[in-house]
């Protein structure tokens, strides 16, 4: 796919500062609200969701396809709850951490995305990304919360304490989870900042469905196997 010229650009040294950030999570905040980003998106989440199921390859953190090692090898059988409770977390990290890679690097693949570097794969894979993301999603599908939080309450997401500056939150992630699609942003007396569509569609169509599908290999009254 040719690179569309209102795609948001996914920059080797991140931009900073107000205007900068908000002219990127604006311009990202249009492009992936077109009809035709969203129906691609959607088709690579199907995508996605296939690979997962057959379970034959994995990511490493890099970034890089590993072509023969699963991303979810097969546990031992177990009636243990402790590791039922642990495998299930287990399971949710790796669904987020492989099925995330693949989905962008599909995006990438066919142009819906800018290409992908080694700063922008760190911040997807950090451990503290998928818990933010989740904290979007939550709001986006609780009828009882606000669809968007604030730039301080994503500040304090990311794990940061009260003294820290919102706009150093601003720098340093918003313009990259815009520019990927996992976040929407709009600058208005303060920021409200929402799931984006990449996100959004990633943990209902992928995200959801793999982790109600892959076993955990626990059986009720058996006793512990590992």
């Amino acid at each position: 796919m040719k690179k569309p010229e209102d795609r948001p650009a996914i920059y080797d040294v991140k931009r900073t500062g107000q205007q900068d950030v908000q002219w990127e999570i604006d311009k990202a905040r249009r492009y992936f609200a077109k009809a035709e980003v969203t129906e691609a998106l959607k088709l690579q989440a199907q995508k996605t969701l296939e690979w997962m199921r057959d379970n034959k390859q994995s990511y490493e953190a890099s970034g890089s396809l590993k072509q023969s090692e699963p991303w979810w090898p097969a546990p031992p059988q177990t009636g243990s709850k402790v590791l039922q409770l642990c495998r299930q977390r287990v399971l949710q990290d790796r669904a987020y951490e492989h099925g995330m890679l693949h989905y962008l690097r599909g995006l990438e693949h066919d142009g819906i995305i800018d290409k992908l570097n080694d700063r922008v794969i760190d911040m997807v894979v950090s451990a503290m990304t998928p818990v933010v993301l989740g904290q979007l999603v939550i709001r986006r599908h609780s009828p009882h919360l606000s669809d968007s939080s604030t730039l301080a309450e994503l500040s304090q997401l990311f794990g940061n304490g009260k003294g820290t500056k919102p706009t150093k939150i601003r720098d340093k992630y918003l313009g990259d989870l815009a520019a990927l699609g996992l976040a929407n942003g709009r600058e208005k007396q303060g920021y409200a900042i929402s799931v984006g569509p990449v996100a959004d569609i990633f943990y209902t169509d992928v995200l959801t469905e793999i982790v109600d599908y892959m076993d955990v290999r626990y059986v009720a009254n058996k006793q512990m196997a590992a």
